[in-house]
């Protein structure tokens, strides 16, 4: 007979507040992570519904959010600005309408050749950050994401670590975020400690 998940508790994204306030709150620029629950909210990085999500600002590991369909994501600060990407191209002919199409594009990472000497400081950056994804997840043995806007809605590049919590106890559930909250910020602080030599080769 198969086993049926406990009901998630109402108090766990408190639970999830109180873990990571207690985890991160000797990181620079702490503030206490917010529970967020309710219509307010808006979509997870796959455009669902969002159920709650436990936020705070500036730190390397941005929200810990579950969505409608039982997926629970971990999410770290932006390591990039959409908008940014006019600012910095804006003579090479990158207006809204071309930023849609690249950003469409980018999702297939098939189509990022095509980008490189047009667009080489910015996709320099995105395969510096798939790079560090990759080696975060052989490292860690966790599944890490890099996630590049498909549309305007978004306006941030992120690292990213998912999973299907639909079947778990919220023991369970706590110990995969526990996991994936210690490997994005590895690969946020990876990011971070690296982009200054990035920053120094000779695209920049």
């Amino acid at each position: 007979m198969r086993k049926v998940a406990e009901v998630e508790s109402q108090d766990f994204p408190k639970r999830v507040k109180e873990y990571l306030d207690e985890h991160f709150k000797g990181e620079p620029f702490y503030q206490p992570y917010e529970v967020r629950i309710g219509d307010i909210l808006g979509w997870s990085l796959e455009k669902e519904d969002l159920k709650w999500s436990v936020q705070s600002q500036s730190l390397s590991c941005y929200a810990v959010e579950k969505d409608v369909k039982g997926q629970i994501w971990v999410i770290s600060d932006a390591i990039d600005r959409i908008d940014g990407w006019i600012e910095d191209y804006w003579r090479d002919g990158l207006d809204s309408s071309q930023l849609k199409v690249l950003l469409r594009d980018l999702q297939d990472k098939k189509n990022w050749r095509k980008y490189d000497r047009k667009y080489r400081k910015l996709m320099a950056r995105l395969r510096f950050g798939e790079k560090i994804a990759k080696l975060v997840t052989k490292k860690t043995g966790v599944k890490i994401g890099l996630f590049i806007p498909p549309n305007f809605y978004f306006k941030y590049c992120h690292f990213y670590s998912v999973f299907d919590a639909s079947n778990m106890t919220d023991d369970q559930k706590m110990q995969e975020i526990k996991s994936r909250a210690d490997a994005i910020v590895l690969a946020y602080k990876s990011w971070d400690e690296g982009k200054e030599k990035l920053y120094r080769r000779r695209i920049y």
